[in-house]
Formats: structure tokens, sequence, C-alpha cells
């Protein structure tokens, strides 16, 4: 039995997924711009942005309730988890309406507008690009990933988080300029999906730590290794480990580096793993051939460890066969937060216990809801709150070693 339940609301499976229907992204821009209706020299008239208003509302993210800001330890009310979200909107954002060009606030933007931005400004909503010049996004935010995102209002052919001709809520531009077409504002982006997973998320109550785990939270804090939040986390492993229920998922780039491949140390750790009979599962934005060479290359395909596709592993769920997979499931390619959230709700369900890995806003569900989050010193503020236990060493592969094993 679990010491540490975390448990979330039913979500609609692959959501970010569905949010936008393929065309958004895999038609040139002047196919898109066609088939939207949108000229981007006029703009949508002060008429349609009221109509727009009326029906789908403002462009805000609502702030989670204050009971689970409460529990989380800045933004709505001095809590680091939202404050990663308020840090991350803009104020005033340049748009086109009656064929001028003005400052209206960010909560007025609508599905439609046509907005202008460049080097230095936050994204105010889900925009496909459709013009651009030298532009790059910082959508580390979202997906962790450290290197600027060049961008082209070109047709894209890919899982929605890795395009190219899309920019995210909340996400920076570092270089160039865009003219782009609002598609999802407030709740209805991905910032806004994100937000409102968390929001569903309940914590229950957890026994307190023995002896034996206030000790080793010490030596780990003392040899700077790792920072123990919750004590019980120690427990939560330890009987992971005992009853051979213990399940890590983490994101391919804490595996892998951009420069030498596999990371050092990772060989050894999943090796070990292996062993002592916990199981790890590769989850992964990137496309199905890239997640396959990422899971051969850290010598997780063997015997019969096998990748799935998110949307294979959706169909699992649906279909209540999910049990069946399970056992040979390694890898998961084209993996969004919901589908992330879900899998981990899924191996709570049949293995028992879940240790999740993760360090950006696209994280946080998960992060909340497994029964050990962990984030790394490297993580975003919101990131480090939601979680369980912070890696504060170098070495990933050293602290969840430490965290895992008792030697």
């Amino acid at each position: 039995a679990r010491i540490q339940i975390r448990a979330a609301h039913t979500t609609p499976l692959g959501m970010s997924a569905e949010l936008y229907p393929p065309e958004v992204f895999n038609l040139g821009p002047s196919e898109f711009l066609s088939q939207k209706g949108v000229d981007v020299k006029k703009g949508l008239t002060n008429d349609e942005v009221e109509t727009a208003l009326k029906r789908d509302g403002k462009n805000v993210i609502p702030p989670p309730p204050k009971p689970f800001l409460a529990r989380c330890c800045p933004c709505f009310c001095d809590d680091p988890v939202a404050a990663g979200f308020k840090n991350l909107l803009p104020e005033m954002v340049t748009v086109v309406r009656d064929g001028n060009e003005i400052k209206v606030e960010q909560a007025s933007l609508v599905v439609n507008d046509v907005v202008k931005g460049r080097l230095g400004s936050k994204i105010p909503a889900d925009i496909r690009i459709v013009e651009c010049r030298n532009l790059e996004c910082d959508i580390s935010s979202l997906t962790g990933d450290s290197v600027p995102k060049e961008m082209s209002p070109d047709a894209f052919d890919g899982p929605l988080l890795e395009s190219t001709n899309i920019v995210f809520f909340g996400c920076l531009v570092v270089d160039g300029s865009y003219t782009g077409v609002v598609i999802g504002t407030g709740q209805r982006t991905v910032l806004g999906e994100i937000a409102g997973l968390i929001t569903n998320v309940r914590n229950t109550e957890i026994r307190g730590a023995t002896p034996e785990d206030k000790k080793k939270c010490r030596e780990l804090a003392e040899s700077k290794v790792a920072l123990v939040k919750e004590v019980a986390s120690m427990e939560v492993l330890r009987l992971g480990r005992e009853n051979k229920s213990l399940v890590m998922l983490a994101r391919d780039e804490f595996l892998f580096t951009k420069e030498s491949g596999i990371a050092d140390g990772v060989e050894a750790l999943l090796d070990r793993c292996r062993s002592n009979d916990i199981k790890v599962v590769l989850i992964s934005q990137k496309g199905d051939s890239e997640t396959k060479e990422a899971a051969i290359a850290a010598k997780l395909i063997k015997d019969s460890g096998k990748v799935f596709t998110a949307t294979e592993i959706k169909t699992a769920m649906d279909q209540n066969s999910f049990s069946e997979m399970a056992s040979s499931l390694v890898a998961v390619s084209g993996c969004t937060h919901t589908i992330g959230l879900s899998l981990l709700k899924a191996f709570q369900q049949n293995r028992g216990t879940v240790l999740y890995i993760g360090d950006n806003v696209n994280d946080l569900p998960a992060l909340k809801a497994s029964d050990v989050g962990v984030a790394t010193n490297d993580s975003s503020d919101a990131s480090k709150s939601a979680a369980d236990v912070i890696l504060i060493g170098t070495a990933l592969s050293a602290g969840i070693g430490a965290l895992l094993f008792d030697d």
C-alpha cells in the first residue's frame, strides 16, 4: 500500500493534441489565412471583438484556488506555482483592428485577432505565425528546451508542441519579429490547459516519516545531493521497492544531452533500476522514430520492451486495456502533458507507486499528482514548489540513485 496517494479528477485524454485541428499548423500561411477568413492588414472589427469576448470571455487564466496555493510553498498570492503563470503573461499587446495598429490589454485578445510582436515581448495567447523575420522563441517554460526555437510561417507536420509555426501563451521572443493570428485564448490555450490540470489535482494526507527516513534526508542535504521537502517520500520509495511496484517516469531531456547523447551515469542507473525491478519509462514529445532511437540508446528496449505512441496509449486507456501493455511499455512518443498525467495515473492504478521527474510548467500537473515528484536545481520555481524532492547536485543520475538506493 502507498503511504502517499496523489489523485486528480478525470481529464480528457490527449487534450492538447486535440486542442487545435491539424490544419492550424499543417497549412501554409496563405491557406491558413484563407481558411480562417483573416486579413492581416485589416484585422478584426470592434464589433467582431465584442462578439468574441461575449462568447469566449477574457484572455485570462484564473488562479488556482487558495486551498491549493496554501499547500504549495510567487504570482496570484505569493505562491511560486501561481507566480510561474502570472510572470509568463504580458500586459499590453500590439494588434491590428479596423486596419489600424493599436495597443490593447492582453486580456482583451480574441480568436482571429492579428497580433504583432518582437524581441523581448511575451507571447499573449496561442498564436499561429503567418509572417516573421529571424524569429526565435524561448519555449523552455513549457518544454524545458534550453535552446531558443527557430520559428517559421511555413506548414509543419508533426506534434503540436514541436510546431515551428505556433507560439504559445507565456513564451518569450528572444530574437526577430512576427505577425500572427490568435488561435486560442485563456483556458483554451496549452498554458491554460496545464493550469486547469493543476487546479484539479488534490493531495491526500500522508503518514509521518521514520527516524531512518529523517536521517537519510539529513544526509542527502548535508552531502548536497538533494533537498527532501516531504520526508515521507523516503518511506514511499522504500515500500515501492520492497513491493516491486515502483515506476520512474522521466522525460528524455533528463537522460540525454544534445552534445553527447546519453548523460553520464544514466546507463548505470537504468541497469541498477532494472536489477531492482524498478520500471523505467521514457516519455518524449518527439516523434516515434526519435523516441525509439533514444530508448535503444538507453538500452530500454530489451526482450519484450516496446515504444508506444501517445495515440496508442490513449486508445488503450479508452478501451480499459492499458494493463495489457504496461509490462512491455518502455517509452511513449508524442507525449503531451495530458497524456503524461493520464499515463501516471494509469500506472498508479496498475503498479502502485510512481516517481516523476520534471522541471518546467509542462510538468506541474504530473509533479503534483505523482507519489514522489522530483525537480532539479535548474527547474523553474513553480516546479520546485510542486515537487517533493529537489536534486541540488550536478549529476541527475547520482541524485536519483541516492534517492532510490541506500548505499
